[in-house]
């Protein structure tokens, strides 16, 4: 049985991602078009593993690939609880550059901790678990 058969009766299941500088100054959050903000990653897709599905959020939300990252946590993001987020943390390499295939719809910028905790468009769950790991 694959990962997410297990779950997908009960949950949708997603993979998200905080990526830090490394001074651990900044977060990579996701701003979308409608002005609204959330953590890079998605949903995973049948007989996927979740890394695999990090990886290939990343790849098509960012135009990214990171050599590590963790599994920190899990959590619910809807009130009806049927959302489930695994939650991953990265520290960006120097190197590190974003390729959004699809600016004009979706892209990555970095916030502060104080802008992290004022922005009114980020999720509580994700604000939540960014404010955690910093």
């Amino acid at each position: 049985m694959q990962y997410r058969d297990f779950f997908e009766v009960h949950f949708t299941i997603s993979t998200k991602i905080a990526i830090f500088t490394q001074d651990k100054g900044s977060v990579l959050v996701m701003k979308y078009k409608k002005g609204t903000y959330g953590l890079p990653g998605g949903h995973m897709e049948k007989g996927e593993d979740p890394d695999l599905t990090l990886e290939r959020e990343l790849m098509e939300e960012l135009g990214i690939s990171l050599d590590s990252y963790e599994r920190r946590d899990f959590f619910f993001r809807n009130s009806k609880k049927r959302s489930m987020i695994l939650a991953y943390t990265a520290i960006a390499p120097k190197t590190f550059v974003m390729n959004p295939p699809h600016p004009d719809k979706e892209h990555g910028v970095w916030m502060t901790r104080p802008e992290v905790e004022s922005c009114a468009t980020l999720s509580t769950a994700y604000k939540a678990f960014i404010l955690a790991q910093w």
